[in-house]
């Protein structure tokens, strides 16, 4: 399943390049583009924490969980940056998003991964990271519109 979902991210995004060669690129290729990669995510992201388990030990759930999260977590960037008034704001803000999210995964999933019977790991893993999910977008809009309205009453 891993290697079938990178297969399948890897093709939709080099659908990207002969349309811009071909300046062909249109806004509903891109939309297209960024769903496919999010569906192909989630399946590899579910495949990837349903197999962890099986490959090691309990006790080294949060090791493993760990070196994963490692992998994973350098790609994200921060907005922190708009709103960091100076480098050293920003450095320390980034510092401690870059300690703290990937302590918190490995924590809260190795405890899941541990207490959560074999024969219902995919479906409370899929329903766990379903409403994580929804939560980002609800979270930028809600975002959006305290910064447009402002904190204050």
């Amino acid at each position: 399943m891993w290697v079938r979902c990178d297969l399948g991210r890897a093709a939709v995004t080099l659908s990207l390049v002969p349309a811009l060669l071909l300046d062909t690129l249109t806004l509903g290729h891109l939309y297209t583009v960024a769903v496919l990669q999010g569906i192909c995510m989630v399946f590899f992201n579910l495949a990837d924490v349903s197999a962890l388990p099986k490959l090691v030990a309990t006790v080294q759930l949060p090791q493993a969980i760990a070196q994963n999260q490692g992998r994973a977590f350098w790609v994200r960037r921060l907005p922190v940056r708009r709103w960091a008034p100076g480098p050293l704001l920003l450095g320390a803000a980034f510092a401690v998003l870059m300690f703290c999210g990937p302590v918190c995964n490995v924590v809260q999933l190795s405890r899941r991964l541990a207490m959560i019977p074999d024969g219902l790991q995919g479906r409370v893993n899929s329903a766990f990271r379903f409403a994580a999910n929804v939560l980002y977008p609800l979270a930028g809009g809600a975002s959006r519109v305290v910064r447009r309205e402002g904190l204050g009453g």
